[in-house]
């Protein structure tokens, strides 16, 4: 046997000398890793035998993509967010291919009056029963008609107690006899329903617009000795960014339908006896919890409102309505014919009755059969022109409302 054809003895002759030639001409396959196994994890072959190509294979599948060997889904990957390597970045998450902020919920109460008008306590003792006992995110403390000196002493109380676990914020509760109250919060400027220069919702509007901060409709159906219901014709929602509406959901739907306001809800207390955060309280979805992402909450409508605290929970429940990823608040272009998905998420402290969908104050459809303390509605239609949604919610003792979404 030729020393060379040793490992192919039983190869026929003239197939076995061929072979010899080709070792010698250092042409023959290298019998390093023979037999060949097949290709390696995140290879395919091409072809037959260690001879074959090999070449990347797809290592992603479905709706995933290959983002730099990482299978990344662009509808909500925050790294890679509608494209490989664009970052949402802190604050933010992806949702449907676009960068959108991400909310906290923060719960409090922001309407009361302590000693400084008709009310109890001072007004350390009202944020802090408001922080300590009623377990509030935020709260605001309004009294009436409060001049320059209460202000600031409701401005001095807010600032000692502010903290990152706890906003505190001062305002005023504008107490007409003609045009009924409103609740202004974040002011700097005084301003007196009983003085000349400020005695109408126009001067009043131009008031908290020097001074910054925003106001709301008290008790918007309220008609007392004294004072009367809210003249939503002298309302200005680009300064009223919301009303109460756990005293009369027919008053909100007033403003809206009637007169066109685009004004979100607040739930509150208006507790005179310094207990704030034990009755009604709003639910607000912010980037932060301070001061501005409050407010930017407030003004943006993010919110829904709850009639009661539930069984001394420390939070009443979660609602939150979105329509064609819109969140409750927003105002968008109305398109008729266009497709509407609704979505309705509520967490709550007690058995959900029923979930009640709202469309220009009528009801378009219930869910009645949660029969559990968290319950995700999913529901269609079509939109036929310029309208807004709503949803209210109850629960074992207690009614929440969403602010609204507005086609316009």
């Amino acid at each position: 046997m030729h020393p060379l054809s040793h490992g192919v003895a039983e190869v026929p002759g003239t197939a076995a000398l061929i072979l010899a030639l080709l070792m010698l001409a250092g042409s023959a396959p290298s019998c390093k890793g023979w037999p060949w196994a097949g290709p390696a994890d995140g290879e395919k072959a091409v072809g037959a035998g260690p001879s074959r190509t090999v070449v990347p294979e797809e290592p992603c599948g479905g709706s995933l993509a290959d983002c730099g060997g990482i299978c990344a889904d662009l509808g909500s990957d925050p790294g890679n967010c509608g494209a490989c390597g664009v970052s949402c970045g802190d604050g933010a998450q992806c949702e449907h291919g676009a960068c959108v902020p991400r909310y906290g919920l923060f719960f409090g109460d922001l309407h009361g009056h302590s000693n400084l008008s008709d009310g109890v306590g001072t007004p350390l003792e009202y944020f802090a029963y408001c922080r300590d006992v009623s377990k509030m995110d935020f709260c605001a403390l309004t009294d009436h008609d409060v001049g320059r000196e209460a202000l600031e002493r409701i401005s001095a109380a807010a600032d000692e107690v502010n903290s990152p676990t706890f906003v505190a914020l001062s305002g005023t509760e504008w107490t007409s006899s003609a045009y009924g109250h409103k609740v202004c919060i974040d002011v700097t400027q005084p301003c007196s329903a009983a003085s000349e220069d400020c005695d109408t919702p126009a001067e009043l509007h131009d008031a908290v617009l020097l001074g910054g901060g925003l106001c709301f409709a008290a008790h918007p159906a309220v008609s007392w000795p004294g004072t009367a219901p809210t003249d939503w014709s002298e309302s200005d929602d680009a300064v009223e960014e919301a009303g109460e509406i756990y005293v009369s959901e027919d008053k909100m739907n007033e403003a809206w339908r009637d007169h066109g306001l685009r004004i979100g809800v607040v739930g509150v207390s208006d507790t005179h006896d310094g207990t704030p955060g034990s009755a009604g309280v709003t639910g607000c979805f912010a980037t932060e919890l301070t001061r501005e992402g409050i407010l930017d909450a407030l003004e943006s409508r993010r919110c829904f409102a709850a009639r009661s605290r539930v069984n001394g929970s420390e939070n009443p429940a979660s609602l939150k309505l979105k329509i064609n990823d819109h969140w409750m608040g927003e105002a968008v272009p109305a398109q008729a014919g266009l497709p509407l998905e609704i979505s309705v998420d509520v967490d709550a402290p007690t058995i959900i009755q029923s979930i009640t969908l709202k469309k220009n104050g009528r009801t378009i459809a219930t869910k009645d059969d949660c029969r559990a303390r968290d319950c995700t509605w999913s529901t269609a239609a079509t939109l036929d022109g310029p309208a807004y949604y709503y949803a209210v919610v109850s629960t074992g003792g207690n009614t929440l409302w969403s602010s609204p979404v507005f086609f316009e």
